[in-house]
């Protein structure tokens, strides 16, 4: 039988070396027939290099960060509050709260300096403008929704911009959460509590991602689903805070009660065999990790952009605490909802031994509502064509303690298991829109997700043997 299995194989990928094998495996694949058509099938759609000779995706995008020392985006931003009729402190509380101020006072700066290029050469701005509202600047709508003349003032870009602040309320104290209090954590479960983040454009002393390394990070996740950034925290940092957080590589419950002790409010549970979850948002433990977001913010306001403005918040700062011998998760979505960022930061070294993170690209699109059902499978086979088979961090690609990887809330993945005497630790942040917050999805839908996940992934399989 093995060797039948095996001839027939080989005969499907001579056939689909042929353009007749082509349309072959695309009319089987219209009707369902074997997971090598279904490859070849989509190859014919477009989906691969018919030729095998597809570069495998380079998910990994180096931590590359500056100063902000760009003095303009501080000036605009005082004479944007000051149209406003606010206070400069008034812009770094809404940007705590994960109101898109920075990234738009970022695009203001941008948008003014090419539109002084205009000026200066005579052209029209228009084919400007629609650029950058293209690229996520959505406030100039308020612009180019109307008459536009060959010259745009900059205080016409300034009073959009707080124009769009106004009414989407992000200046208005009274549409932020009061605080949590002290009490268990578990309460805070998907639902704003008014937790902040770090300022990284109106702090001058932070340093802010670069340009080009945001652009990449953004561009794999709208492709794969994922994306990692290396190096995002560094290692002194990350070895202060395994000591502060007390870890125990021999045990998770020694952890967890030392968490206790430092704060009885620290709710914990097992959701599979061998992984203790402590959420410590509205903690006193968050303190010592709410820093690290500033490597990795930007890349969550430009992805997470809408042209209607919604509302983001931190909606999970988790410590996941393996145990020896941790068994492997199933596949699931972390939100499938709307779209939204899990960011995983391990605390040692992650390997085939201690466990990773198996992720299946593209599968992102398989739960994107704004695609049609051809566009979801496209991306789902565009993906496995190109990837030849899932990728598990820490075994296919170096996952070191401090690298952030960040996935996109519809991407499946899994924890696979620790096959040593030791344990390993991560760190977990979620961003999600306050429309769509964690939790919301059915029992039918996470087993849908399961369901999905095993399939896709014996597909990942079959292509990386062959």
């Amino acid at each position: 039988s093995f060797g039948l299995m095996s001839a027939v194989w080989e005969w499907t990928l001579r056939l689909a070396r042929t353009r007749a094998g082509q349309r072959v495996g695309f009319c089987a694949s219209a009707f369902g027939g074997s997971a090598a058509a279904l490859v070849f099938g989509g190859r014919l759609m477009g989906l691969a290099d018919p030729s095998g000779e597809n570069p495998t995706p380079n998910f990994v995008v180096p931590m590359s960060s500056e100063k902000c020392s760009d003095s303009s985006v501080l000036r605009h931003a005082n004479l944007v509050a000051g149209l406003a009729g606010v206070s400069f402190e008034a812009l770094k509380r809404a940007a705590q709260r994960l109101c898109p101020i920075e990234l738009q006072l970022e695009q203001l700066s941008q948008v003014s300096s090419s539109v002084a290029s205009c000026a200066s050469r005579g052209t029209s701005v228009t084919d400007v403008l629609q650029f950058w509202e293209l690229r996520g600047a959505y406030w100039l709508r308020r612009i180019t929704d109307g008459a536009i003349d060959t010259a745009v003032s900059q205080s016409q870009l300034q009073k959009a911009v707080a124009d769009e602040w106004i009414d989407r309320g992000y200046l208005d104290p009274a549409t932020f959460v009061g605080g949590f209090g002290s009490r268990s954590s578990h309460d805070a479960a998907g639902i704003d509590i008014g937790c902040t983040v770090p300022l990284y454009v109106l702090d001058s002393n932070a340093p802010v991602l670069s340009v080009s390394a945001r652009e990449a990070a953004v561009a794999n996740l709208q492709e794969n689903g994922l994306c990692l950034l290396k190096n995002a925290v560094e290692s002194t940092v990350v070895e202060r805070a395994r000591e502060a957080l007390q870890l125990d590589m021999t045990r998770a419950t020694h952890t967890g009660q030392a968490l206790k002790k430092q704060d009885p409010n620290v709710w914990m549970s097992r959701f599979t065999t061998g992984r203790l979850h402590c959420l410590l948002r509205g903690t006193t433990v968050e303190d010592l990790l709410a820093g690290w977001q500033t490597a990795w913010l930007p890349v969550v306001h430009e992805y997470m952009a809408t042209p209607t403005g919604k509302r983001l918040f931190l909606s999970e700062i988790q410590l996941i605490v393996v145990d020896p011998l941790a068994e492997t998760e199933v596949y699931h979505c972390d939100n499938r909802s709307a779209p939204a960022l899990s960011v995983y930061v391990p605390l040692v070294d992650a390997s085939k031994s201690l466990g990773g993170q198996q992720v299946l690209p593209g599968s992102h699109t398989l739960f994107d509502g704004t695609r049609g059902l051809f566009q979801r499978v496209q991306g789902v086979w565009r993906a496995i064509c190109n990837s030849r088979g899932l990728v598990e961090f820490g075994v296919d690609q170096e996952w070191r303690h401090g690298d952030a990887l960040l996935l996109d809330s519809r991407t499946i993945h899994r924890a696979t298991q620790n096959d040593s005497f030791l344990g390993s630790a991560v760190v977990v942040f979620r961003y999600d829109f306050k429309s769509a917050p964690p939790g919301s999805a059915s029992t039918l839908a996470a087993a849908t997700a399961r369901a999905a996940g095993s399939s896709i992934s014996c597909l990942y399989r079959l292509l990386s043997k062959h």
